[in-house]
């Protein structure tokens, strides 16, 4: 914790005469270094709290050093001037078990007999009386309560004689508990901490430094309400539900990758790995921090759950834990030191007029030990946490459990378990987003607001078949694409990838997703569904919407996914008036497949070398070696591929469907993008699909634009691979057979590869008219090889021509040019009068602990 620097400042300090000091209305910040700071470090960090020059010579620094004696705190301010002061005062620190590096920093005024600004008049060091003292009573406050007394109290408390005067003790004195200015009081002059002194007509002025045996204290009467009263404490006018600084810079500590700064569902620092694999009310309010709030007679508070949370925080950043004498909601609130030797106590009454709470009594201060010993806080809840930490979960819902337990231990000094984070982090979600029996109640009046801003939306609620509960219809599934991302897709290559990721939350479910991409590969979002689970009807259903609403009549798609019998199914399906899709195998799923038959790590790239081969003599090859490495339930298995094989291998894949896109990696990149997401409410799952669709459009298509603007024809990734065609093809040998049905020889000079691989001489035949080469390559990546380069080159033929527009910066331009409009907050939304359903009881997730997984891992991962 020699990292972790609490800087005090501000307020009056008062010093009795055995050194042991108290605060009255002091501020505080806590400051983290990367490593121990230095003094000058402190200096400078103390100089810029309180807005001083570094060469004030009037700044002075001192350590807290706190130690218990007889059940007591005592507090004693030790002087540091210097770096080995500062060491000195470390290693101390050190000894003393929790170590806290408390630091007071003070701009002295050497007026008034030398007493320092914000050193209580009474006890100035300087003018200390040199006569022994009697041991002084302890400091007892008693406050009349407001309904039965005026709005006055007396503190008593021993007061000592100052600048040598001859009466070392005088009597209890009239001082405020909280030292507020008076304006306009006619007979007391202000001392230097803000406190007042009342001059009888007799006293002489000129002995000002004597101590006076009275304080006339004027209360005023208008109350301040804890709203008012917070606001004078803060910086700016800010939402209070947003971080705070120190918040603010433990997120760029413990998620480095993450910007505080904008909103997880529009951050895309998880996304920029998203590129298809081809070749190569009130509740939503933080609670106020009452870290530089006093607790004083008059603050208002709305009500009695805004008194308890207050005093919640009050209690815990004082380390002072209380127990509840009385709580009526309907009369008072009364809370009592947990310590029952101890006389401190808060009294709140309900006012009648307004029906808020109002502080009328206190008790104190604290005649017990502070509990900074123990790791334990009874106002330390979840609940707590979770409204401390309101602010930073919204913005970062998915912020992992040990960095709410770091953040916890950092802003209130206590160390908490796994599971108190875990339920605050709940908690936190809860007043965000609602309960999960909420998130599916509203997640229809939250469709109809996006689509009543983005009217081309489609979305699809509907409950489940013939059942009920309590007379309420149950939900069963939930379809949802914007028109956004379906203008997009008329803009991509005729291909998409389907997925489905299981729900992590309070109830089971899956979430289909179907996904695309531009053309410089990054993943374009097409639609999303919630389902029950994986099956045949789920996926039709699925798939049915994503024709109809997504790709639209008359347009062929191929789909890559994994061979679940759901999906092999559903492809096959027939819709009147639109083309069939052509469904395409992952390869690197039947891989895993292989690798489970036969147990061979060295099968399995080679199977996928045997998916990519282009032309059917390699591919034979290369599976007549694969037949003779595997087992005999190997090649049984590869003989029921056999049966398909336009399906899994791209050889034989005529269509060239696969877009040179071997696996459904986009789906699954883009389930990895969703993997924090997944344990949250339903309604929050589809409110994020929106934001990081909206943040996913504009920045890419402002890289577009950036394209466009340097005069690009193609996306990055398309010219990369014509530069290498371009290069390649100056060292092939053309021969022209047919000029008019361009016609062509195209000879390949042998050499050997980076790898070591020697390759020979090949000659492939190419048809410039026809896109064609004996390579394979331009039917299934729809792009020119090396070879039609050179032979359109030795005809002076426009090859450019021949490349689709869906790899052109036009085209990238125009995918990502829709744009959405906002659907605002829940009050504007329009009236909703449809359908609700209730979430699924037979879904609920009931048991305690993590759940388990349903999916495997990679076997290559468990070899």
């Amino acid at each position: 914790m020699d990292t972790l620097v609490t800087l005090y400042h501000g307020g009056s300090v008062e010093q009795d005469v055995y050194g042991n000091v108290s605060f009255y209305a002091m501020k505080n910040v806590t400051v983290m270094f990367d490593e121990r700071p230095s003094f000058g470090q402190i200096f400078a960090r103390a100089c810029e709290e309180i807005s001083c020059n570094l060469n004030d010579p009037s700044i002075s620094i001192e350590g807290l050093l706190s130690h218990v004696t007889s059940g007591t705190v005592v507090r004693r301010l030790i002087s540091i001037a210097s770096e080995d002061d500062w060491v000195k005062y470390v290693k101390i620190v050190k000894t003393i078990v929790p170590p806290c590096l408390d630091v007071v920093v003070r701009k002295l005024s050497f007026s008034h007999c030398n007493a320092p600004v914000g050193l209580s008049p009474q006890m100035p060091n300087a003018c200390r009386s040199e006569a022994p003292l009697p041991e002084l009573p302890e400091e007892v406050v008693v406050v009349p309560d407001a309904q039965s007394a005026s709005n006055e109290f007396k503190i008593s408390r021993p007061v000592r004689g100052v600048c040598g005067s001859s009466n070392p003790v005088v009597p209890p004195q009239e001082i405020p508990l909280i030292q507020d200015p008076i304006q306009d009081h006619p007979r007391s002059p202000q001392l230097d901490n803000g406190a007042y002194l009342h001059v009888p007509l007799s006293f002489n002025m000129d002995h000002i430094c004597s101590a006076s045996n009275s304080v006339d204290v004027q209360i005023e009467d208008e109350e301040e309400s804890y709203e008012a009263a917070r606001a004078l404490d803060s910086d700016d006018d800010r939402p209070v539900q947003e971080m705070t600084e120190q918040e603010i810079e433990l997120i760029r500590r413990l998620c480095p990758e993450r910007d505080p700064a904008v909103h997880e569902f529009s951050s895309l620092s998880h996304c920029n790995g998203a590129y298809a694999e081809g070749r190569d009310d009130e509740l939503l309010e933080a609670s106020d921090n009452a870290d530089n709030i006093d607790i004083k007679v008059g603050l208002l508070f709305k009500d009695l759950p805004t008194l308890r949370q207050w005093l919640q925080e009050y209690s815990v950043n004082r380390k002072r834990p209380f127990k509840v004498r009385h709580s009526y909601a309907q009369r008072r609130y009364t809370v009592v030191c947990e310590v029952s030797e101890c006389n401190w106590r808060v009294c709140a009454r309900r006012q009648k007029e307004t029906g808020k709470f109002k502080i009328t009594k206190i008790v104190g201060p604290h005649t017990c030990a502070q509990t900074e010993l123990s790791s334990k806080h009874r106002q330390l809840t979840s609940t707590l946490i979770a409204k401390r930490l309101l602010g930073t979960l919204k913005g970062q819902p998915n912020l992992k459990v040990k960095s709410i337990m770091t953040m916890t231990w950092e802003l209130f000094g206590y160390k908490i378990k796994y599971g108190k984070a875990w339920r605050a982090k709940q908690r936190a979600w809860k007043m965000i987003y609602g309960d999960w029996e909420e998130g599916y109640e509203k997640l229809p009046a939250l469709f109809n607001a996006m689509k009543a801003k983005n009217p081309g939306m489609h979305y699809e609620y509907i409950p489940k078949p013939n059942e009920w509960r309590n007379g309420r219809e149950i939900f069963f599934r939930a379809f949802w694409c914007f028109s956004q991302c379906v203008e997009a897709f008329r803009h991509c290559r005729p291909v998409l990838s389907i997925d489905g990721t299981f729900l992590l939350g309070k109830y089971k479910g899956t979430l289909l997703v179907a996904i695309s991409c531009d053309a410089d590969n990054t993943l374009v979002p097409l639609a999303f569904a919630l389902v029950e689970r994986e099956n045949r009807e789920s996926w039709a259903w699925f798939l049915r919407l994503v024709r109809i609403h997504v790709v639209g009549p008359g347009r062929e798609v191929g789909v890559i996914s994994d061979r679940h019998q759901g999906i092999l199914n559903a492809v096959q399906e027939q819709i009147p008036g639109y083309a069939p899709m052509h469904h395409r195998w992952c390869t690197r799923h039947l891989a895993e497949n292989l690798l489970r038959k036969d147990r061979s790590k060295a099968n399995f790239p080679l199977f996928e070398e045997i998916c990519q081969q282009l032309e059917v003599s390699f591919f034979e090859d290369k599976l007549k070696e694969l037949k003779d490495a595997t087992n005999a339930e190997g090649k049984n298995w590869i003989a029921g591929l056999l049966r398909e094989p336009q399906k899994w291998t791209s050889a034989y894949d005529e269509g060239g469907w696969r877009f040179e896109f071997q696996t459904s990696n986009m789906a699954e990149l883009f389930n990895s993008v969703l993997k924090g997401i997944r344990g949250m409410p339903v309604n929050a799952i589809v409110t994020f699909t929106f934001y990081r669709l909206v943040a996913w459009f504009n920045d890419r298509h402002a890289q577009a634009k950036a394209m466009q603007t340097r005069g690009l024809r193609w996306a990055p990734k398309p010219t990369a691979h014509l530069n290498n065609a371009k290069e390649r093809a100056n060292r092939h040998e053309v021969q022209c057979f047919d000029e008019d049905l361009g016609k062509y020889e195209v000879r390949t000079m042998g050499g050997t590869t980076s790898d070591g691989e020697v390759r020979p001489s090949r000659t492939h035949v190419v048809l410039l008219d026809a896109f064609s080469c004996g390579c394979g390559k331009p039917r299934q990546y729809h792009f020119p090889c090396s070879h039609y380069v050179a032979a359109a080159r030795h005809r002076n033929f426009a090859f450019e021509s021949m490349i689709p527009s869906e790899f052109s910066v036009e085209s990238l331009v125009r995918t990502w040019s829709p744009r959405f409009e906002p659907f605002l907050d829940e009050s504007q939304w329009p009236t909703y009068t449809g359908p609700i359903y209730i979430a699924d009881p037979a879904h609920r997730w009931d048991k305690c602990g993590t759940r388990k997984r349903s999916r495997c891992n990679m076997v290559m991962r468990t070899l």
